[in-house]
């Protein structure tokens, strides 16, 4: 029992202090019914980029990054006709 324990304990260490690999899947892997979108560009064109930090005091169960980050509103990048937006707290369907 005792040497049953001390395997447990050896592999349970073992399995916390190992590196863990981040799988590398390409993006086209991951999308699927990708089709080009016409006119897109003056979309884009209208997009404000955005200098921001994150609430982290507000938010601290998310541990969000510190410092300024550049990027968009995620509000405004929906707005392509024909997109549909989620529901928040919606997942895609397959």
């Amino acid at each position: 029992m005792k040497t049953l324990k001390t395997l447990l304990l050896i592999a349970a260490l073992g399995a916390v202090t190992s590196p863990v690999s981040a799988q590398k899947i390409a993006d086209s892997e991951l999308k699927k019914n990708v089709t080009p979108l016409n006119g897109s560009l003056s979309y884009i064109i209208k997009l404000q980029p955005l200098a921001y930090e994150y609430h982290n005091e507000k938010y601290e169960n998310l541990r969000l990054p510190a410092g300024r980050r550049y990027g968009f509103n995620s509000e405004d990048t929906g707005q392509y006709p024909g997109h549909r937006r989620r529901p928040a707290g919606r997942r895609a369907a397959d």
